[in-house]
Order: C-alpha cells, then structure tokens, then sequence
C-alpha cells in the first residue's frame, strides 16, 4: 500500500513540475488564459497528494503501538471466543450423542421384551394348539368308533380343525416377521452406536486440539508483542515524515492559492475602478457630446460581466483554500507538539502579499500622481489665474500685469527687437501638447474665445508658465486702448487667434474637471 501511493506521489509531482514550468513560460509570454489553467490544474495535483499524504498517515497511524496491541487483543478475544464456542457446540454434540445412545439402548430393550413375550404368546398358543389337536383325536378316535352315526360331526370337526390350524399359521407368519424385524432394528442400533462410539471419540481428539489454542494464542500475543515493541519508533518516523511532507506541499499549495487570490483581488479591484469610470464616461457625455456612448454602455456591460465572472471565481477560490488550510492545522499542531519550529505558510504568503503590495501601491501612486500633476495641481492653478483676471479686469494700468511673465516668450530682454508670431494649432486636437517655451495658444473656435473684431478679448499666460496671465483689453479693431507697454511694443501686435477667453467653457476643460472627480474617487479608494 505504502508504496503503491509513494509512486502515484512521486508522478504526480512530476507533472506540478511541468505545469508549474508552464505557467513560468505562459506568464512571460503573458498568456494569462493558459496561466489560469496550468495554475488551477497544479492545485487540483497538490490537493490530491495531500489526500494521498493522509490516507498514508492514517494507515501508518493506524498501524501504531496501540493500535497494534489493541488489535491483537481483539484477535485473542475473537480466537478465544471461536474455542469457547467450540467447545460449547463440541459438548452439546456429546450430550446428543450420548441421548442418541440411550435411546437405542432403551429400543434395543423394548424389542427384547417384545420378542420375548412374543415367545411366550407363541408358546401359549402353540400349547393351546397341542391341548386342541389332543381333544381333537381323542373326540375323532370316539367318533370313528361311532362313525357311521356321527360322519357328519366328524365333517365338522375337520372343518374347525383347518380352520385352526390356519389361524396358527398366520399367528406364525407374523411371529416370524416380528421376530425378523426386531433383530433387523437391534442389528441397526448396533451399527448406530459403533458410529456414536466413533463419534465421542472424535469429539475427544477436538476437545484436546481446542485446549491446546489457548497456550498457543498466548504465546502468539506475546511474539507480536514483542514485534511491536521493536517497530513503534520506526513507525513513529515514519508518521512524522508524514506530517513534515504534508506540510511542505501544503506551503507550496497554499503560496500558489494564495497568489491566485490575491491577483484575482486586485483584477477585481481594477475591473470595478475601471466600471466607474466607464460609468461616469457614459454619464459624462451629456457634457462632452460623444458620439461614442453606445461603445461606452457595451464596455460597461462587459466589464460588468467580466466582474461578476472574477467575483465567483474569487469566492471558489477562496473557499477552496479555507477547507484547505482548516484540514492543515492540525497538522501543523501536531509538528508543534513534537517540539519543531513550524514557520506558518499564511504568515510567509501574507509578507510575500505585503511586498506585491507595496510594489503595487507605487506603480499606482506614481500613475495617480502623473494624473494629480496633470488634472489637480494645473486646474487649480488655471481656476486661481481665472479668478486673478475676474478681479482685475477693472484694474486700469494693464501694463503692470505684463511684465511678470518673461518666459511667455521667451524674449530674453525687453528690449529685444525680435518679434512673435504664434505657431498654429490643430484644431481637430483642442488639448493638444504645448512647447514650455513656445505656448501654442488655440483658435477662438475651439477655445470658445471671440472672433477678431467681435468684441474685447484677454490674451493670458501659457498653463505651463509659472508667472501671473497679463491681461490686455482690444478694440473691435485690434488696436490697443492704452499705450502699449515695452515688451509689447518690441513683440508687435497681437493676432486675434493668440489670445483666450477668461470664460472658456470647451469640452476639453470640462473632461479635465470630470477626470479631476474620478481621480479624487480613486484616491479614496487607495486610501481606503
């Protein structure tokens, strides 16, 4: 038995380590489809070696001191039993027997005194027999003296005497066939108790095998006594082994359940952030005007699948290794009884987390971060210029609000004769990337700034400068209402297509303020 399942162990370790092999090339080839089904098929092995460990320990266990004594006990009952048993059947035989005997004995005399007084009966109507035939003559003799007078008597009494000697015969007949089957039944019986005779004699011979049993399992008790003795502490080894393998495979069982779970966790966890913001998407559009909210709605619907897929696989996951890990620590209980250190598998999968943890907290740290710079910290920074130009678009020196922005330019000097001239923007890409130096301003078309010559319009600072949005009030014309300052007069007119409007509404800063929402939401899910 031992080593029929030390073999099936032995392969199916074999095959963990192919499957294991390739999940390692199905991970780096990132096929996670087949990664999932070597993985699962892995677990499934180790799960079956752990049912075949315990069948193992408990033959072995089984097998031990105790139990071997207790089931020698059991087997010198048992035979002591079968002899009483026997001997008890082997004596109600003897009595039977000895019943049988005298009821043929008690036969054999009954058909004695029959036939004897069958004798005797015989012998009286033999004697009757002989008195008659005597009366018989003597009459006939008389009648032969006188017979021609009494023929007619005479016929008479030769008639009685045929009779007579007829119902003697008969009496005879049966005489003789009683006396036949008498001797026949007192001839059975003899034989009858020859065999009853050889019989008793038998049951003699048994009475002495069965006396002797009970010495014999003794000292069979004591022999296996003595074995057991000699074989307790290999078995105890044995046992021991046992434990130590079934709590290796269970480590290596439950560090793959465990991260099984703990990826199946966080794709959960992704799958939902991305639902929100599919979901805000869809609800957004009635800002944006997407012509791609049916595409939005059928993502969500997938995705929405697609969770509640994870979910039960999550939870059958989880399931699984907490039947597991309930039928391990007794195991784990028992090496710590003997005295050895046992490091726990959930503790060494719960540092192993912690660090897949940590590594992923700073990837998406990193990632939030990006998206704060590039949402949060420059929204505010626009939603602060926008609230500085609403309060001074009443303060008359304009010219105080240009010089604070030098790298608008990128001028070098006041003084500088060279002039500027606005580098055209795509306008089918309203937020596309600007130069840190060379800020492409966007079209009043897209940036829902006015036309030139529609009205008075604010040219202001690049989002990636750092100093305050000059403001500088036109005519209908173009012209500038003050003297133009130094730096303006050295760059030369503004084009109507360079400046912005300080109540733009466009689509793309509304997407930003709904992408500033959906961050803060993820960041109270991380900090959470």
């Amino acid at each position: 038995m031992l080593d029929t399942t030390e073999d099936q162990i032995v392969n199916m370790n074999e095959t963990i380590n192919d499957c294991d092999r390739n999940r390692k090339e199905a991970y780096q080839q990132e096929d996670w489809r087949s990664y999932e089904e070597w993985t699962n098929k892995s677990l499934d092995l180790q799960e079956k070696i752990m049912e075949l460990i315990t069948y193992r320990a408990n033959r072995i266990g089984e097998n031990s001191q105790d139990a071997f004594k207790k089931n020698v006990e059991v087997y010198v009952d048992q035979v002591h039993t079968g002899v009483c048993q026997a001997k008890n059947e082997n004596e109600n035989m003897k009595l039977r027997l000895n019943a049988d005997k005298a009821h043929l004995a008690a036969v054999k005399e009954k058909q004695r005194a029959d036939m004897k007084l069958r004798e005797k009966q015989m012998d009286r109507v033999e004697e009757k027999m002989e008195e008659f035939l005597k009366r018989n003559q003597q009459r006939q003799a008389v009648v032969w003296e006188t017979i021609q007078s009494q023929l007619e008597e005479l016929e008479k009494l030769n008639v009685s005497k045929n009779q007579e000697i007829e119902k003697w015969s008969r009496k005879k007949e049966e005489y003789t066939r009683n006396q036949k089957q008498s001797e026949l039944t007192i001839e059975g019986c003899t034989r009858h108790e020859a065999a009853l005779e050889e019989l008793v004699a038998d049951l003699e011979t048994c009475e002495n095998i069965l006396n002797s049993w009970e010495p014999l399992c003794q000292r069979a008790k004591k022999k296996a006594f003595a074995y057991i003795e000699d074989s307790a502490a290999e078995r105890e080894e044995m046992t021991i082994a046992e434990i130590r393998r079934y709590v290796s495979v269970f480590r290596r069982y439950w560090m793959t359940i465990g991260d099984v779970v703990f990826k199946k966790e966080k794709r959960l966890e992704e799958i939902n952030r991305q639902i929100r913001s599919t979901e805000f998407l869809v609800e957004f559009t009635k800002e944006t005007l997407d012509p791609e909210l049916h595409r939005y709605k059928e993502t969500l619907g997938d995705l929405q699948i697609n969770r509640d897929n994870v979910t039960k696989k999550l939870d059958e996951a989880m399931i699984r290794s907490e039947d597991q890990y309930t039928t391990y620590l007794p195991w784990e209980q028992k090496l710590r009884d003997l005295g050895e250190d046992v490091e726990s598998p959930v503790v060494q999968q719960t540092e192993v987390q912690m660090e897949n943890r940590t590594r992923l907290l700073k990837v998406r740290e990193n990632h939030l971060n990006k998206d704060r710079n590039e949402l949060v910290v420059k929204e505010k920074k626009e939603l602060e210029s926008h609230k500085e130009m609403v309060q001074s678009k009443s303060a008359p020196p304009m010219a105080a609000l240009l010089p604070q922005s030098p790298t608008r330019f990128q001028l070098g000097s006041a003084t500088s004769s060279r002039t500027w001239s606005p580098k055209p923007q795509s306008p089918s890409s309203p937020v596309s990337p600007r130069s840190p130096h060379f800020p492409a301003p966007p079209s009043s078309a897209k940036s829902g700034g006015r036309p030139s010559g529609s009205g008075i319009v604010f040219a202001r600072e690049s989002r990636h400068g750092p100093g305050v949005d000059a403001v500088t009030p036109r005519t209908r014309q173009g012209s500038l209402t003050s003297s133009p300052s130094p730096i303006c007069s050295s760059v030369g007119p503004l084009s109507t297509r360079s400046v912005r409007s300080d109540f733009t509404t466009s689509s793309a800063h509304a997407a930003r303020k709904a992408k500033v929402m959906a961050l803060t939401a993820d960041d109270d899910d991380m900090s959470d």
